[in-house]
This record gives C-alpha cells, sequence and structure tokens, in this order.
C-alpha cells in the first residue's frame, strides 16, 4: 500500500469532527478562560487516530488535524505572539510543524488504542471457544494483574490464626 492510498482512504467525517474537537476546545478554553477544556481538546486527534486504519495514515491525517490548530494560533485566537525571539514567519513556520507533529503523535495514541482493543477481542474471543495457545501480538497488562492477584490471594483451607480450633491442647 502506498502513501497516496493510505492519505486518501480514511475516515473524513471522523477527520471533520476530530478537528472540530481539538481545534473548538482549545480555542474557547483559551478565549474564555476555561483552563480546564484545554487539555480535553486531545480527544479529537485520539478519535481521528481511532478511526485510522494505519499508524501512518493516523500521523499524517493527525498532523492534518494540527495544521488547523497552527491557523487558529496564527490568527491570535490563541493568543498573541509577544516578544518572539525569531522572525514572525519562522515562528509561524515553528508552529505549523510543532502543531503537525503534536496532533499526528496524540493521533498515533488513538491508533494504538484500536489496535490494544482489536487484539484484546480477539484474545477474549479465542478463550470464549476454548483454545489454547492463542497468539496474539501482545497481551494486555489483566493477565499479569490477575497472576499477581492469585499469587497474594490467601488460600481458603489453610488459616494461621491462632483460634480455639487451631490450638492443639
Amino acid at each position: 500500500m502506498s502513501v497516496t492510498d493510505e492519505v486518501h482512504d480514511f475516515d473524513f467525517a471522523a477527520f471533520i469532527a476530530g478537528t472540530g474537537i481539538f481545534v473548538g476546545l482549545a480555542v474557547i478554553g483559551y478565549q474564555y478562560a476555561y483552563d480546564w477544556a484545554i487539555p480535553f481538546s486531545a480527544i479529537g486527534p485520539l478519535y481521528i487516530g481511532y478511526k485510522s486504519k494505519s499508524y501512518l495514515q493516523s500521523f499524517i491525517v493527525g498532523g492534518l488535524s494540527g495544521i488547523f490548530l497552527a491557523i487558529a494560533s496564527i490568527y491570535g485566537l490563541l493568543g498573541p505572539m509577544v516578544n518572539p525571539i525569531f522572525s514572525p514567519i519562522i515562528m509561524n513556520i515553528m508552529i505549523v510543524i510543532a502543531c503537525f507533529i503534536i496532533g499526528g503523535f496524540i493521533s498515533i495514541v488513538g491508533n494504538l488504542f484500536k489496535v490494544n482493543r482489536d487484539q484484546a477481542l480477539e484474545m477474549a474471543e479465542a478463550e470464549k471457544k476454548g483454545s489454547k495457545n492463542v497468539k496474539v501480538g501482545k497481551y494486555p497488562a489483566e493477565p499479569g494483574i490477575n497472576r499477581i492477584k492469585n499469587r497474594f490471594k490467601k488460600d481458603k483451607n489453610t488459616d494461621n490464626r491462632k483460634t480455639s480450633k487451631n490450638i492443639k491442647k
């Protein structure tokens, strides 16, 4: 599959919704001083990545949604650039690159969520069928946690407390 196929075969509705959440919550959070809303804007690229078909597609489409956040920042919706270190053109280019990378990496995390969920569903389905030794790429953390719980679980048959039943006379 080539890169052009990756870019052209994506869920456009998820892209629009994710970009709207990504940019909208950040702008609303800054404009109306709702600081709690700004971290929740990451839900947008997570959703884009969840709906993507591969890691490359999620990075590219999530990065494109980051460009819209960069445009909002350049137009001053996320605050003015006060005393920029570089020239304004260089600062704008750096903002676009940074937002592209941030959007891309957040959407890769969304794609990881989807892959892990699919693997967990496949593993659960294999357990229902009763088949053993089913190899899935990576196991979720839950079986390891259950092993630890079982290791420290007290056996009901052994009671080490000193009670009248356990004390030999």
